[in-house]
Formats: structure tokens, sequence, C-alpha cells
């Protein structure tokens, strides 16, 4: 599968037997992801994960294990890299911890707030 995840115009179609997969149909499906000259050029232009992921709808067969391999390494580095944070940010709120998926997923995302724009949204409290 990682020879079909880096180029799929490499692979030779025996590779997809009918045997060894459980879906029917992959190495036609496969026949026509090698023959089309304009999936072929999208290849060259896009990166692999851009490619697989366009190519998801047109070819659902023959795209599902490249997939889950471009995701493995991407969820495992968020895991890996979450856990020193989870366990810091448990340490320093221990007693006031209330949801820590949430605060977990705000340290560790890279969208930045935007905290000008929620605070306009919010109504100004009056003093009494």
């Amino acid at each position: 599968m990682m020879a079909l995840t880096r180029n799929p115009f490499r692979v030779s179609v025996e590779d997809f037997s009918d045997e060894q997969n459980e879906d029917e149909g992959i190495q036609e499906e496969f026949l026509d992801l090698i023959h089309d000259s304009t999936v072929e050029a999208s290849f060259e232009d896009e990166g692999l994960e851009k490619f697989w992921g366009t190519m998801e709808k047109a070819f659902p067969k023959v795209t599902e294990k490249p997939r889950i391999l471009l995701t493995v390494f991407p969820s495992t580095y968020l895991c890996a890299s979450a856990f020193p944070t989870g366990v810091a940010v448990m340490t320093k709120t221990r007693n006031t911890l209330l949801d820590l998926d949430s605060d977990l997923r705000c340290v560790i995302s890279k969208i930045a707030p935007r905290i000008s724009s929620i605070a306009d949204k919010k109504q100004e409290q009056k003093s009494h």
C-alpha cells in the first residue's frame, strides 16, 4: 500500500487482485484511475494528501487505504504532542478542572482565537 500511496501510476494491476482485497471491482476502479489522463495531471500538480482527498468520491475503493495511511502520522503526532500539554494543564488547574477536553483542544489548536471579535459580540454590563 505504501507504493500505491506514493505513486499509483507505478503500481501494477496484479497488486489489486480481488482475492487479496475484500472489495470486488477494485481492479476495475484502479484501472480507471491509472488510465485517466486528468487524474495523472492532478497527481503531478497536487501533493499526496490533496490528491487522495480529491479522488475519494471518484475512486472510493482505491483511495480508502492510502487515505488511512496518510492520516496515521498526523494523528500519532498530535497525540504524542498533546500528552505533555495535557499533563501541564492538569497540574496547573488540578482544583478547578472542569472540562479537560476543551482546555486541551484550545492549547493544541493552531488556530488563533479572535478575542476582539468575541468581545465585540458581548453586551457591555452597565453599573448600577
